[in-house]
Parts: structure tokens; sequence; C-alpha cells
């Protein structure tokens, strides 16, 4: 027992900045999003549309690079530092590469518009026009990403909550400086918005490169007489072919996961008002709560590449376990106080009547579903670990797509099953698809600790 109450001890400790991170990245978009509901009908759902598409392309890409934490982190434990920078600098190189393709689509998101909706003609050229202003910071946030997912897997995650706290603040700065109509020699309005998002990651991944300029062992150089500097920096296409093959199956695993939620949002636009807000509130509550059991994912998949590197094997049983108590622990927690002040929680959002009993339903499905929740994510952080990634797209593919969709489908909108439930009957089919998932996820991790 004592060896587990270390371990939680040392996985909070690098849970806590990650953290911290995150949720100061999650929250620029609340942010923004709370400065342009100022702003005209128009300006608003131009942007909800460009942000509907950047978020799966840009995500994708976030997922493929994120095959860069185990990677380094088990060669650190492995004490091999010195291959970790080829690493980076293909890391950097698939980066641009990402980007470039990222760009490209995004660049032609008219065709993207015409395919998926028909647009008010003003609303799709605003949109347009905001996207093609957002693309350009792309490489920004792809490459803080790079730097951010190195900081991590050497178990060096507090620049990056630095720097996500700064650029919180910046972006508020310069967000409220752009689109607010205060400042009429700006007023960008949606224009704004996309001026703000190149600033703001372009100064993040700069600011970061600055502030861990002096860490050895971030910045650790290979001392090679056989290898010239020009080499050094040029692609190294193994490297790159693998750090790719191995964040694919990630990355399609976040874009099955948001395209999901996207599609329900979509089939839930067309009933009845109330249930649209309940439906997104108990979406933004849920959303928040992710980022917990993601930051401990990232924590447990740190520490475990750095003793399979190592190959301290007789350590990795003890983070797995340490890794989910700390997640019973808090999934649990998380759940009762949702069922305890699940009203007041609501009326933060709204004060009318049937929004507020369909919410609660929806919350009290939330709070059913934590413990499954928090277990299939830290298990996908375990499995990544391990560099089992092609099993994380599988079961996310199956349990959410061939399980919980087609479930919450036949429940909110047929009547095969029982009278059709509405926007309800799509949260009973995430809550089978999470079941589903973290009880495929728990026994492949039984699987692979036996061998």
């Amino acid at each position: 027992m004592k060896k587990h109450l270390h371990e939680i001890k040392m996985l909070l400790k690098i849970t806590i900045p990650i953290f911290l991170a995150q949720i100061s990245q999650t929250s620029m978009s609340l942010i923004n999003s709370i400065m342009i509901g100022h702003l005209k009908e128009n300006n608003i759902a131009a942007i909800s549309v460009g942000i509907s598409i950047w978020s799966p392309i840009i995500l994708f890409g976030h997922g493929l690079l994120l095959s860069l934490v185990p990677t380094v982190s088990r060669i650190h434990g492995s004490g091999k530092i010195n291959k970790i920078p080829e690493q980076i600098n293909n890391a950097y190189w698939l980066a641009t590469l990402i980007s470039l393709v990222i760009m490209i689509v995004l660049w032609n998101s008219d065709v993207i518009i015409h395919t998926i909706s028909q647009v008010n003609p003003i609303i799709e050229q605003e949109s347009i026009k905001y996207i093609r202003i957002l693309l350009w910071s792309t490489p920004g946030y792809l490459y803080f990403q790079v730097i951010q997912n190195q900081c991590e897997g050497l178990l060096k995650p507090k620049p990056a909550m630095v720097i996500g706290l700064i650029g919180l603040l910046f972006n508020i700065v310069v967000s409220y400086t752009l689109i607010s109509e205060k400042f009429h020699c700006f007023n960008y309005g949606s224009t704004g918005c996309g001026i703000s998002a190149i600033i703001v990651y372009w100064f993040m991944f700069i600011a970061m490169k600055k502030i861990t300029k002096n860490d050895i062992l971030i910045n650790y150089n290979i001392k090679n007489k056989n290898i010239s500097n020009l080499e050094m920096y040029l692609p190294n296409y193994k490297i790159i072919w693998n750090l790719f093959k191995m964040g694919f199956p990630i990355a399609l695993s976040l874009f099955c996961e948001i395209t999901l939620f996207t599609l329900i949002t979509l089939l839930i636009a067309s009933m009845e008002t109330f249930q649209i807000i309940a439906h997104q509130i108990a979406l933004n509550i849920s959303s928040t709560i992710f980022i917990l059991p993601l930051s401990i994912a990232t924590a447990a998949s740190i520490r475990l590449g750095f003793y399979l590197g190592k190959k301290s094997f007789s350590k990795i049983s003890t983070i797995i376990l340490s890794s989910q108590i700390i997640g019973l622990i808090i999934s649990t927690t998380i759940s009762t106080f949702i069922i305890l002040f699940h009203y007041q929680i609501i009326t933060l959002y709204t004060k009318n009547a049937n929004i507020i009993k369909l919410t609660k339903q929806m919350l009290f499905i939330t709070a059913s579903y934590q413990i499954f929740d928090f277990f299939q994510i830290i298990g996908n952080g375990i499995l990544r670990s391990y560099k089992d990634t092609n099993i994380i797209f599988i079961i996310t593919c199956t349990s959410y797509w061939i399980v919980g969709f087609p479930f919450g489908y036949f429940l909110a909108l047929t009547n095969y099953i029982v009278p059709h439930m509405g926007a309800i009957g799509f949260w009973y089919g995430i809550l089978i698809a999470l079941i589903t998932s973290s009880i495929m996820i728990l026994f492949r991790i039984y699987i692979l600790q036996k061998k």
C-alpha cells in the first residue's frame, strides 16, 4: 500500500500542472465565445460554423503529435537522451507537413460547407473568410504541441502550464482589442477572432521556446563529429513515419469522438429549443470534466513510458493500479457532487423550468458514466505508453459508432425500442458507449500485463 501512495503522489504531481495547462487552453475558447456573444448574429453564426470545421481537423493534427509523449518518455527512461533531439527535430517536420495539409483543407472550406449543410450565403462567406484567416495559426498551434509533448515526456509539465496561463491572459487582451466594438480602430468582428488566434498561438510557441531555452535536458544537443549541423536538422523519413504510424490511430480516435458529438448536436438541432439548450449545457459540463481524466491519462502515460524505457517492469502494475485508484476516487467525488448540486449547477446557465428538468436527467446520466469515462480515458493513456495505439482506434470506433450511436439513435429518434425519447436518448447511447469502451480497454490492459 505504501508504494501505491507514493505513486499516487508522483502521478498527482505531474497531473496538476498538465491539468492547469489544459484548462487554460480550453478557457481560451470559452472566453472567445463570451466575447463573440456581443457581436452581430451573422458574425456569431459564421464563427460557430467555422469552429465546427476547424475543431475536428486541428484535433486530428493534435492527435498525430501525441505519439511524441510516450516516445520521449521511453527514451528518457532508457537513459539514451542523445536520441531525443532527432525525435524532436523530426516531430517539427511532421508538424510542418500536417500543417500544410490542414491549411490546404481549410482553404477549401467552402467545399466542406456546401457538402455538409445549406448555410445562409452571407454567413457562408463570413465563415470562409474567418477560416481562411484562422488557418494561419495552424503551424504555431502544432509547433507548440511538439514542445509541450517534449516537455511532458521529459517529466517537465510546468513550462506548458506557465505559458498556458500567460497565453490565457494574453488571449483576453488581444481578443478584446480586436473583437470589441469599443476599439473603433479595430472592431474586426469574426475576422478579429481569427487574427487573435494567429497572434496567441504563435506567441505561445515562441514564449515556450524562450522559457525552455536554458533547460539542459530539453535543449540537449548531440555531439557527433561525423554529422554536420545541417544533417542534424534534415528530415529522417524513418523517424517521421514511426511517429506518424503511432500517432495516426490516436488522431483517428479523437476525430471519431468529436465527429460523433458533432453529429449528435446536428441531429438534436432539429428538435425543440429547450432540448437543444439542455443538450448544450450538459455537453459543456461534461466537456469541462473530461479535462481531469485526460490529465491523469497523460501523467500515467509519461510515468509508464519512463519505466518501460528503463525496463523496470516491477513498477508497471503499481503505476497502472495507482492511476486507476486516482480515477476511481475523483470520478466518484464528481458523480456525488453532480447528484447533490445538479440544480445549483444548471441554474448557473438557465432559469427555464423545462430546460432544468431535461438537463437534470442528462446530468444524472453524466454522473452515472463518470467512473467508466475515467477508466477508459486513463486506459487510453496506459495503452499509448505501450505504443498499442491501433487498439485504441478499434475500441473507440466500435464502442462509439457501432454500439453507442445506433443505440442512442434508436432511443432518440425512433419507436423501435421505446417511444422516441428525444435528445435524452442520445445520452443513454453515450452511457452505453463508455461502458463498452471501458470494459474493452481494461481487458486489453489485463492482456498486456499478462504478456
